[in-house]
């Protein structure tokens, strides 16, 4: 599909009810309820730039975005409703892992959580030496890992009051991180695609002559990345 006005899409998520929503950088969530036959566009009212989107598993529609803008619509982008932390500080990632808890990450090194289906959200302890998140996955309200530039990977085991520092064996910026198949990878520039071992990620080598960056990564049928 060719949506109208060549929208530019920056991401896309699917909800329990089968919907997806695309988010645009003009400030656009394009939604669609027959399995992306149709898309029906939807306006943010505000100014801010948004830069990520997820559907929560009541269905309702969150984006984040700069000025530490978050809007959330449980009409399918009909209305929204705006809240915002008053910082200059662009938010980057956010994660639901259920109705109530979802975590949002930024840029110097910021680190929301919400525990209320984000009625409410609280400032858990910054990332050290600003770190700038490209992505984030938590797999409960512990465990998670955090991957930004210069191949790096923080990890949290404590629901991110702190993180340690996992081993790679590169530099090249990461933009994504998912668990597949029972493991985690993380991919970045180059083509490059991790592997977790233990505290440690590999560089798989998958014989793909990958020049560009890889910007995310998900589980296919039979094992396939």
């Amino acid at each position: 599909n060719q949506l109208a006005g060549w929208p530019e899409l920056i991401g896309v998520t699917s909800c329990p009810d089968g919907s997806f929503a695309a988010l645009a950088a003009e400030g656009q969530v394009w939604v669609s309820s027959n399995s992306g036959g149709e898309w029906m566009p939807h306006a943010i009212d505000s100014e801010e730039a948004p830069q990520a989107i997820t559907c929560d598993p009541a269905n309702r529609i969150w984006v984040v975005g700069s000025f530490s803008s978050i809007f959330s619509s449980d009409d399918g982008g009909e209305s929204w409703e705006f809240t915002s932390l008053d910082e200059d500080t662009i938010l980057t990632n956010i994660q639901f892992l259920d109705e109530q808890t979802a975590f949002i990450s930024g840029e110097f090194g910021t680190l929301l959580q919400t525990t209320d289906g984000g009625l409410t959200w609280v400032r858990l302890p910054d990332l050290e030496d600003n770190f700038y998140p490209q992505a984030m996955f938590f797999e409960d309200a512990n465990a998670g890992w955090i991957v930004g530039l210069q191949g790096q990977i923080l990890h949290t085991e404590d629901g991110g009051e702190t993180w340690v520092l996992q081993q790679t064996d590169t530099l090249v910026p990461l933009f994504g991180i998912e668990k597949a198949w029972g493991e985690l990878y993380a991919v970045g520039g180059e083509g490059t695609v991790l592997r977790q071992q233990g505290q440690q990620w590999i560089k798989l080598d998958h014989e793909q002559p990958i020049r560009v960056y890889l910007r995310a990564v998900l589980p296919v049928n039979k094992g396939n990345l």
